[in-house]
């Protein structure tokens, strides 16, 4: 991980994208050298026995993991929370683009991943509906109190998405 923040590995992986722009010129970003590259790597796969291949997806697997683990959004919730907006839409405007999963209690005021907590929004309803419930919870003081009031105003009947987990 130390090795990528370095200053010379930044300059060497910058110098051999340089050098492969200047050898490619134009076609650097066309479909041709895409599969190229592409056959190129599976190619090089292929030579890999058995064993070599087992232990590259490890590799790679760990490194995914680790990116994957920030807080409570980790690969547990990216399945779940990717299962909640499939065939869904937001419960504010009706929107069936961008959407997220809003946490109605938030996670750091102890919110959990219960579909009762959770609700499908588009990305700008998500920022108004968090900023609304903060507001609220500022003059109510209890997040149980201020989940009702914002289930209650976006219509949320967890049924109609509950079979999705």
């Amino acid at each position: 991980m130390a090795k990528n923040k370095s200053p010379e590995f930044r300059q060497k992986v910058s110098e051999g994208l340089k050098r492969r722009k200047t050898q490619l010129g134009d076609d650097y970003d066309s479909a041709t050298t895409k599969k190229k590259i592409g056959a190129a790597t599976v190619a090089r796969w292929n030579q890999y026995d058995d064993g070599e291949r087992e232990r590259l997806v490890g590799i790679l697997a760990a490194n995914a993991q680790r990116k994957r683990t920030f807080g409570p959004y980790n690969i547990d919730w990216n399945r779940m929370s990717s299962k909640l907006r499939e065939q869904n839409y937001c419960h504010r405007c009706g929107s069936h683009i961008n959407l997220c999963i809003h946490h109605i209690i938030p996670v750091s005021s102890g919110g959990t991943r219960d579909l009762m907590n959770l609700v499908p929004l588009c990305a700008s309803c998500h920022r108004i509906v968090e900023a609304v419930g903060r507001a609220i919870s500022k003059i109510v003081c209890d997040w149980e109190i201020v989940a009702v009031l914002v289930r209650e105003r976006l219509g949320v009947v967890h049924e109609t998405y509950a079979k999705t987990v």
